[in-house]
Protein backbone atom coordinates (compact mmCIF):
# COMPACT_ATOMS: atom_id res chain seq x y z
CA UNK A 1 0.00 0.00 0.00
CA UNK A 2 2.77 2.50 0.63
CA UNK A 3 4.30 1.73 -2.71
CA UNK A 4 0.74 2.61 -4.62
CA UNK A 5 0.68 5.71 -2.24
CA UNK A 6 4.38 7.14 -3.02
CA UNK A 7 4.07 5.87 -6.77
CA UNK A 8 0.93 8.25 -6.89
CA UNK A 9 2.39 11.41 -5.09
CA UNK A 10 5.60 10.79 -7.24
CA UNK A 11 3.25 10.98 -10.26
CA UNK A 12 0.98 13.96 -8.81
CA UNK A 13 4.49 16.00 -8.53
CA UNK A 14 5.43 15.74 -11.93
CA UNK A 15 2.19 16.61 -13.16
CA UNK A 16 2.11 19.49 -10.75
CA UNK A 17 5.84 20.39 -10.29
CA UNK A 18 5.21 21.52 -6.55
CA UNK A 19 8.79 20.47 -5.69
CA UNK A 20 11.29 21.43 -8.82
CA UNK A 21 13.72 20.63 -8.69
CA UNK A 22 15.61 23.86 -9.69
CA UNK A 23 13.91 27.37 -10.10
CA UNK A 24 12.30 28.38 -13.45
CA UNK A 25 14.26 31.40 -15.15
CA UNK A 26 13.18 34.77 -13.70
CA UNK A 27 11.86 36.63 -17.02
CA UNK A 28 13.89 39.46 -17.47
CA UNK A 29 11.81 42.51 -17.65
CA UNK A 30 12.15 44.76 -20.71
CA UNK A 31 13.18 47.79 -19.67
CA UNK A 32 16.69 46.36 -18.65
CA UNK A 33 17.51 47.00 -21.65
CA UNK A 34 17.70 50.66 -21.38
CA UNK A 35 20.08 52.70 -19.74
CA UNK A 36 17.91 55.29 -18.80
CA UNK A 37 14.12 55.98 -17.59
CA UNK A 38 14.21 58.29 -20.47
CA UNK A 39 15.02 55.94 -22.55
CA UNK A 40 12.62 52.89 -21.53
CA UNK A 41 10.02 56.07 -22.22
CA UNK A 42 10.51 56.60 -25.06
CA UNK A 43 10.52 53.89 -26.55
CA UNK A 44 7.21 53.02 -25.21
CA UNK A 45 6.01 56.32 -26.62
CA UNK A 46 7.42 54.71 -29.61
CA UNK A 47 5.22 51.92 -29.23
CA UNK A 48 2.21 53.65 -28.72
CA UNK A 49 2.91 55.94 -31.86
CA UNK A 50 3.11 52.69 -33.77
CA UNK A 51 0.23 51.51 -32.49
CA UNK A 52 -1.73 54.40 -33.36
CA UNK A 53 -0.17 54.59 -36.83
CA UNK A 54 -1.10 50.92 -37.50
CA UNK A 55 -4.27 51.47 -36.63
CA UNK A 56 -4.88 54.77 -38.33
CA UNK A 57 -4.23 52.90 -41.64
CA UNK A 58 -6.45 49.74 -40.98
CA UNK A 59 -9.36 52.53 -40.85
CA UNK A 60 -7.99 54.46 -43.69
CA UNK A 61 -8.32 50.81 -45.29
CA UNK A 62 -11.90 50.22 -44.22
CA UNK A 63 -13.25 53.57 -45.21
CA UNK A 64 -12.11 53.66 -48.61
CA UNK A 65 -13.10 50.04 -49.20
CA UNK A 66 -16.78 51.78 -47.91
CA UNK A 67 -16.59 54.09 -50.46
CA UNK A 68 -15.64 52.25 -53.28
Amino acid sequence: MRTRLYNFLEGAKTILNLLPEEPPPMPTPRYQRFATDAEALASDWQAVGDDMRKAMGMMDDEINKSRH
